[in-house]
């Protein structure tokens, strides 16, 4: 048997100095840029609404949970989780069919993703029923579908490739 190591050298990379000649970019002058600094912003408000929204959606359906005499009395986690994941996906597909037939711009899509997500945590706040904070939880998921594409296009058409990990290793 003839094994890799004996026909294969080993690739140590380039040699020339190309590479090492090519600076990149610091963080403070990627971010001076307002349109990284805006994607930037919104990118980690709306990150971090989305966790919230994860770790009490539960919470809040269970509070406003008024037990009848049809239902057994717990929320059925397993069936709106699935909902919301059939409404981010529905979202994403909404996405698409807004891009390709250039109804917005990319950043006035963002926005919009933004602004009803906004109202939908607003309702959320002062949710008086189940039903109510239930289609608010969809609307929201929907903007999450609408949004992750959205910032996904934008970060690879604002951000340069010399940039982009500088830009990543601080996000994560």
């Amino acid at each position: 048997p003839h094994h890799v190591l004996t026909f294969q050298s080993e690739n140590y990379g380039s040699t020339s100095s190309e590479s090492e000649s090519t600076p990149h970019p610091s963080l403070w002058s990627i971010l001076k840029t307002p349109s990284i600094l805006t994607l930037a912003l919104a990118s980690t408000m709306f990150d971090s609404s989305m966790n919230l929204f994860v770790f009490y959606w539960g919470q809040a359906l269970n509070f406003l949970h008024a037990p009848t005499s049809t239902s057994a009395g717990e929320l059925p986690y397993g069936t709106i989780n699935a909902n919301f994941m059939a409404v981010s996906v529905a979202g994403a597909l909404a996405f698409n069919i807004i891009t390709n037939k250039r109804v917005i711009t990319y950043p006035q899509l963002l926005a919009a993703a933004l602004l009803v997500a906004g109202l939908c945590f607003g309702k959320l706040a002062g949710a008086k029923t189940e039903a109510g904070a239930f289609w608010s939880f969809c609307l929201l998921e929907a903007c999450i579908g609408v949004f992750a594409p959205c910032v996904g296009y934008l970060k690879a058409t604002l951000i340069g490739d010399d940039a982009r990990t500088t830009v990543y290793s601080i996000s994560k």
